[in-house]
């Protein structure tokens, strides 16, 4: 909260390190000038593996959700954005009841869940911080 107080942000993001280049979190970068979270299930293995010339990945912030908000900033983006929140399409497993009444958790995808998420609000601020903290 003291970065971003200090830093007079909007919104804010705690990061790790990604321990491996596919692992299974969200990636916090910039895309077309706007901070945003691409997720773990919608970025390909491509461009997960890239580099920069210190031999580091491009994309290494992995987003932990430990988010920061200030009111203000969700105040408006609720009044004149919510409407430009994109969905998200998910995969799932979806556990359900069959016709015993039994639940049913199935093994493989059985269904599609169209989402949105917190962090997609990250691409409306204007003074956007993001904080590596150390792994433990």
């Amino acid at each position: 909260i003291g970065c971003c107080l200090d830093r007079k942000s909007d919104c804010g993001a705690k990061v790790v390190s990604k321990a491996y280049p596919t692992e299974a979190v969200g990636v916090i970068c910039k895309c077309n000038g706007k901070w945003k979270v691409v997720e773990y299930s919608e970025i390909s293995s491509e461009t997960a593996h890239k580099t920069g010339p210190d031999g580091k990945l491009l994309y290494s912030h992995g987003n932990i959700c430990n988010h920061y908000f200030t009111v203000e900033f969700l105040r408006k983006v609720i009044k004149e954005k919510e409407a430009d929140l994109m969905h998200h399409v998910a995969k799932k497993k979806i556990p359900y009841i069959d016709e015993n009444g039994e639940k049913i958790i199935p093994e493989k995808i059985n269904g599609i869940k169209m989402e949105k998420f917190v962090f997609d609000v990250f691409k409306f601020s204007e003074c956007f911080t993001v904080l590596e903290v150390a792994r433990k």
